[in-house]
């Protein structure tokens, strides 16, 4: 891997040679979690036989201040802040030989800003990050990395918490807005031309009172919802090694979704961010929010194109 010139110090980070356009980027804190998405993009390069950038960022150092506009030299704690994080990602990238293409860089700022410009940046297929466990103060803020991320980037997002091997069984959730039929087309490449995808669609109860009873739910599926899914299956065009099942449920979409993840054994789970754009998505809490939080299984957010 090839060093090239160290950018402005303003800057604040250590930029190596270009990754290529397109490919998959992945988030590295050093914590367990983000190994595990070092692992699982080194399975997913391999298939897809696409290009890797691992990004790892540095909180500032809350004594270190910026004149905007200046160059100012690193503090010798900066520089090897960065030299002990740098060497701790080429650690765990490797030596292996499938991984000499890969590319990463260091920077200083806000994690979940830097991951989703370096996605911007290379037109990301897909970004990686491990799943944060953080309290429920952090959460009310907005603190968690991987849901800030979630919400930044224009590319699919791909949470694991530990390693995740090609999926075989991928669930989709569908609401039929565009972020879910992107996300079941991104469903469709997770599998990589054999397995089975479904494509589920949550019917929800209507609340009728204050106290939140509901409706009773109906004793049969709508055909239509269930004649949207068929077309939306035969419009992915799948291979012959893929099998694609419409289902649709009822309930609480979380919860309804996690129960049929546990029972059909599914590898990875794919939704979409209910077409907001970005702005809203950042402001916003969503039902991807809670497929995040409370399904401990890999999941893939897609965004609504912008």
């Amino acid at each position: 891997m090839t060093t090239v010139t160290t950018p402005r110090s303003s800057e604040l980070q250590w930029q190596y040679e270009s990754p290529a356009i397109g490919g998959i980027v992945v988030g590295f804190d050093g914590s367990p979690a983000s190994h595990a998405a070092i692992q699982t993009a080194s399975t997913i390069a391999a298939a897809r036989k696409c290009a890797v950038h691992v990004v790892s960022v540095l909180q500032p150092m809350s004594s270190y201040k910026i004149d905007l506009g200046v160059d100012q030299p690193r503090s010798e704690v900066e520089d090897l802040r960065i030299q002990l994080r740098e060497a701790a990602v080429r650690d765990a990238i490797g030596p292996q030989q499938e991984r000499t293409s890969w590319t990463r860089q260091v920077a200083v700022g806000r994690a979940a800003q830097k991951i989703a410009e370096a996605a911007e940046r290379i037109k990301a297929d897909l970004v990686i990050v491990g799943r944060t466990q953080r309290g429920v103060l952090d959460r009310m803020l907005g603190g968690e990395t991987t849901l800030q991320v979630m919400r930044q980037s224009s590319s699919p997002v791909l949470v694991v918490g530990e390693e995740m091997k090609n999926p075989n069984t991928v669930v989709a959730a569908v609401d039929f807005g565009p972020a879910s039929v992107r996300a079941a087309v991104v469903g469709l490449q997770m599998l990589n031309g054999s397995g089975t995808l479904y494509l589920v669609h949550v019917d929800e109860p209507v609340e009728v009172f204050p106290d939140g009873l509901v409706l009773p739910e109906p004793d049969s599926v709508p055909s239509d919802l269930l004649k949207r899914l068929r077309e939306r299956a035969s419009a992915l065009n799948a291979p012959s090694g893929v099998v694609i099942e419409p289902v649709v449920l009822s309930g609480r979409p979380t919860r309804a979704i996690a129960e049929f993840c546990d029972r059909v054994g599914a590898d990875l789970l794919v939704a979409g961010t209910h077409g907001l754009p970005r702005v809203a998505r950042f402001l916003l809490g969503s039902v991807s929010t809670g497929f995040v939080r409370n399904i401990h299984k890999p999941v893939v957010i897609v965004p609504a194109q912008d």
